[in-house]
């Protein structure tokens, strides 16, 4: 459904991060949608982790609650999942639903909306899409220079990284293996992030540390 509140993908154009696994954006439509998938797996997974955590969002029922009260719920959920990741770092849940978002069909198919909504979404999409394609090189045979921002949920998944690398042994005196860098820029590629360098990584790791 589009409309000037809700942008949907463009149809016809590559969508899922995988689709851009070999091949990075080559034109604004595709770099639009390539992100709207990014943020899009960053609130499934998101969602998914607190629902398979804490089953009274899970239902699939209406929900018998006020809208206030639920956001309540949302809220209490989210700050009980950070409290009980600092207390004990499992990642199986994420692990879980990571698993899950790869195998499922992403529909992207419009319904039948007012023809001044569906304009109104069209060329706000298209104004989007124009704005971040200039991120686009001009020769379209030049990757997508993507990497100068890093996001929360990228962050989360280099930490994630480093810990797992850390527990293989593939920290030594302090400094990390090559091997580690390469399953660091490896985990960061499962988003999409197909650009994505050691350099990128140990420019992030600085950055973090200097926080």
């Amino acid at each position: 459904m589009l409309k000037g509140q809700i942008i949907t993908p463009y149809r016809g154009v590559r969508y899922h991060l995988k689709e851009y696994s070999q091949r990075s954006p080559q034109n604004p439509r595709e770099l639009f949608n390539r992100r709207h998938s990014l943020l899009r797996n960053v609130i499934e997974r998101t969602f998914g982790v607190l629902k398979k955590r804490f089953p009274i969002i899970a239902s699939g029922t209406e929900p018998h609650y006020s809208l206030d009260t639920m956001t309540n719920i949302i809220l209490a959920c989210c700050i009980l999942h950070n409290f009980l990741r600092g207390v004990d770092n499992d990642d199986s849940l994420l692990a879980e639903v990571d698993r899950e978002l790869m195998e499922e069909d992403v529909d992207t198919m419009s319904t039948q909306v007012r023809e001044e909504d569906y304009r109104e979404g069209s060329n706000l999409r298209d104004s989007i899409a124009n704005e971040i394609g200039k991120a686009i090189a001009p020769d379209s045979s030049i990757a997508v220079r993507e990497f100068t921002k890093w996001i929360e949920d990228m962050d989360f998944r280099l930490l994630t990284a480093m810990l797992d690398e850390a527990r293989l042994g593939n920290r030594v005196d302090g400094s990390w293996t090559t091997q580690a860098y390469n399953n660091m820029v490896e985990s960061l590629r499962q988003l999409g992030l197909i650009g994505i360098t050691k350099n990128n990584v140990k420019n992030r790791q600085k950055s973090l540390k200097d926080r």
